[in-house]
């Protein structure tokens, strides 16, 4: 038998049609990519998909492996025939910013009126009010994306015809950067990572240590015998509620997984014990400054966002299971309850890279 070792890059739109197992290290982020993934098997006539999932146990807290409830509580979803539902964006600031510069070029140039015409009259930008479409374009100008004539046409500035001249303009998902692996004088290849000096990673059939990191360049060494891998991958879809409420359910509850081995069902329950002994099932607040809200990514960011305005040292794991406050974590609170903050208070208090998510962020005001 062969095996294929891939990203998320096979999780959708390519068919392999003979494949008989599909293998997963650590829980998907949703519901939806476990079953895009589980899909690649059993596309036979007569076979049945199939998923092996296994759990690295790379975030523990109290010994609570979350990634194997993770993989628990989306599997359970599926069983249920729940997915994540759609959710529709009324303002997808960055697409507006990429068409609008795409249609000025596209049309050699529009007067201001029309081109916000042309956008604020379709079905898809709804929720883009004209002080919003004015503040855009007033920060594109400025910024030499977009420069006006004397005539009043919009066209392309330099700096923006720089951004609609790069081969991937058109595409509106964002990808990673690419940087070039060397190893002394000799090229390895290219990855789409982020690394830091230390981490260990497997390309070219052999496993390397980082030694520096550059803008487009990491500098590796051979990695020693029994250095693990490290890189766990970029992106990921958010944490949806459902999903970290079900891993909660599982945590408390006691009910029995016929599909998990037994070392599995062993661990399974040593994490029980450890909820019942900590109270999981009726805290969420734990040694005074340690939060298991059991809420989803947005949720947790959006605490976090809270307590860091409040005042207080947030650290937040890797999904967001907790949140590790330093500081006077009641007094936040009740300041928080008081005078709850704006989004742009909440914003204002985050470095603007921790604000770019998509394609385009960067661009806009």
């Amino acid at each position: 038998p062969s095996s294929v070792i891939c990203t998320s890059t096979l999780e959708l739109g390519i068919d392999v049609g003979r494949i008989d197992l599909g293998v997963q290290i650590d829980a998907t982020t949703s519901v939806a990519s476990m079953v895009q993934r589980l899909g690649r098997s059993g596309r036979r006539a007569g076979q049945a998909q199939a998923m092996k999932v296994y759990s690295t146990e790379r975030e523990t807290w109290r010994e609570i492996p979350f990634s194997l409830l993770q993989a628990i509580a989306v599997a359970e979803l599926w069983r249920a025939k729940w997915c994540e539902p759609v959710r529709l964006r009324t303002k997808p600031a960055h697409l507006l910013y990429q068409q609008m510069l795409s249609l000025v070029t596209e049309r050699n140039g529009l007067r201001p009126v029309d081109l916000v015409r042309f956008f604020a009259e379709g079905p898809v930008f709804t929720g883009i009010g004209m002080e919003e479409y004015e503040m855009l374009l007033r920060h594109m100008a400025a910024q030499d994306h977009l420069q006006q004539m004397e005539d009043g046409v919009l066209i392309p500035g330099l700096a923006g015809e720089k951004i609609v001249r790069s081969y991937d303009f058109y595409a509106v998902f964002q990808s990673p950067p690419e940087v070039e692996v060397r190893a002394g004088d000799r090229s390895i290849g290219r990855v789409s990572a982020v690394l830091k000096p230390g981490a260990c990673f497997m390309l070219a059939g052999q496993g390397w240590r980082v030694e520096q990191m550059f803008r487009d360049e990491v500098r590796v060494v051979p990695g020693a015998a029994g250095d693990k891998p490290s890189f766990g991958g970029v992106g990921g879809a958010p944490l949806h509620p459902k999903v970290a409420a079900r891993v909660k359910e599982i945590l408390c509850g006691t009910e029995s997984f016929a599909y998990l081995p037994e070392a599995t069902l062993a661990r399974l329950e040593a994490a029980r014990k450890t909820a019942r002994e900590i109270g999981a099932d009726r805290r969420i607040l734990f040694e005074g400054d340690v939060l298991l809200p059991w809420l989803g990514t947005e949720a947790i960011e959006t605490l976090a966002d809270l307590f860091t305005w409040a005042g207080v040292d947030v650290e937040s794991s890797k999904p967001p299971w907790i949140l590790d406050l330093k500081g006077d974590v009641m007094g936040a609170a009740k300041r928080i309850a008081a005078t709850p903050p704006s989004a742009a208070d909440l914003a204002a208090k985050r470095e603007r890279e921790s604000l770019i998510r998509r394609k385009f962020d960067e661009y806009l005001p």
